[in-house]
């Protein structure tokens, strides 16, 4: 009985000593595994932030935010091409979104993932090279060799922009009579009609997939994009340095791109709703008049036609 008790003794403590390794194991895979990503079955949109510079891509972001969450499908945060043409080695900078800007403030608004983070942790898996199609209007197909592809590597920065992420596409998908707009429901029925997440698990855009200048009803976005901890503590750093409050600052534009926009007969142009507003009906009038001040040292048309200004009092 004795040698019996034991024998049971013994088994019952290695019984207990293998439970708890099971729950550490546990614990330690359930903690590894939250976090981790995991693959949204609503799909995705990736897209290059291809024209312009940062006004551009801060504007199109604005317009793709509000169509990713129109079609309900995670946003990847494409990285801002920052050009660099006149200084070595003059290839394009991309910075990752999260360097300038917070994520989590936009999650409050939608669900949003960086680029970087796609790629590594779901792309292998999901979106391998073989699923790899780039989705553009038909019209851009023209701009290819065989007029039906998307073109969408081919310059800069569209090519650098995919290579930094070794992105090939082995085919295009074209689409026409569709708009960015997705407070048209209709607009976003067609969407999933003709791209249904399950077939179209991701919509990787030759641009962005947005209007510009960015529309009226999207601009209130902006209050999710909040700068970065490292971007606030180097503004504030200069501000504290060389700018003594009360202060107004203007980027004015300078340069020949500017002086020709000016001298465009538009009744809008560019970021003008600004000043002038958004309504067609209701806004006044681009005039001449306006457009005359590019002319003389101040270039002052541009504070209305999309330049930023800051204020700080």
């Amino acid at each position: 009985m004795a040698s019996h008790s034991r024998t049971c003794s013994l088994f019952c403590s290695r019984c207990f000593c293998f439970l708890v390794f099971l729950t550490v194991q546990l614990v330690a895979n359930t903690s590894v595994r939250g976090s981790e990503l995991q693959w949204d079955s609503r799909g995705y949109i990736l897209y290059c932030p291809c024209m312009g510079r940062f006004g551009n891509q801060a504007d199109h972001f604005l317009g793709a935010l509000q169509f990713a969450k129109g079609l309900d499908r995670t946003l990847v945060l494409p990285p801002w091409i920052q050009y660099r043409h006149g200084k070595p080695p003059y290839t394009n900078l991309h910075v990752p979104f999260k360097d300038w800007f917070q994520v989590e403030p936009l999650q409050e608004y939608h669900r949003v993932l960086p680029m970087e983070d796609f790629m590594e942790q779901l792309a292998p898996e999901h979106w391998p090279p073989e699923r790899r199609k780039s989705f553009c209007f038909t019209m851009a197909a023209q701009r290819s060799k065989d007029k039906k592809s998307c073109p969408a590597k081919e310059g800069n920065p569209f090519g650098p922009f995919w290579d930094n992420f070794d992105v090939d596409f082995v085919s295009s998908e074209l689409y026409e009579g569709l708009s960015y707009n997705t407070e048209d429901r209709g607009m976003v029925d067609k969407w999933n009609k003709r791209f249904p997440p399950d077939q179209f698990p991701v919509l990787a855009f030759m641009g962005a997939p947005a209007n510009f200048p960015v529309l009226p009803q999207n601009i209130d976005l902006h209050r999710y994009v909040h700068w970065s901890d490292k971007m606030m503590a180097e503004v504030n750093q200069v501000i504290e340095k060389n700018l003594p409050r009360p202060f107004v600052g203007v980027h004015l534009r300078n340069g020949m791109d500017w002086v020709k926009a000016c001298g465009r007969n538009k009744t809008r142009l560019y970021a003008s709703g600004q000043c002038l507003g958004y309504d067609t009906k209701t806004a006044e009038k681009l005039t001449k008049e306006m457009s005359s001040i590019c002319g003389r040292g101040l270039k002052g048309c541009q504070v209305c036609l999309g330049t930023a200004t800051a204020v700080d009092v």
